[in-house]
């Protein structure tokens, strides 16, 4: 089994990313640079992100980051 590359949440609103952070109840991903990764994939397969959406959460529980 192959580790996980990288994990969180996501909600969807009306056919539009409207989240997408590392937030996850298992891993502890503290990459800013995956999140927008997973964002630039998501818009590659046609899909909105909307603007304030890429949501990064320090693993220090400092106030997260809006990366896109």
């Amino acid at each position: 089994m192959a580790p996980a590359i990288y994990a969180g949440d996501m909600r969807i609103n009306r056919g539009r990313i409207a989240d997408v952070t590392n937030l996850s109840g298992t891993f502890q991903f503290d990459d800013p640079q995956g999140l927008l990764s997973v964002a630039t994939q998501l818009e590659a397969l046609g899909f909105v992100v909307e603007d304030g959406a890429v949501r990064f959460f320090p693993i220090d529980g400092s106030p997260p980051c809006i990366l896109k």
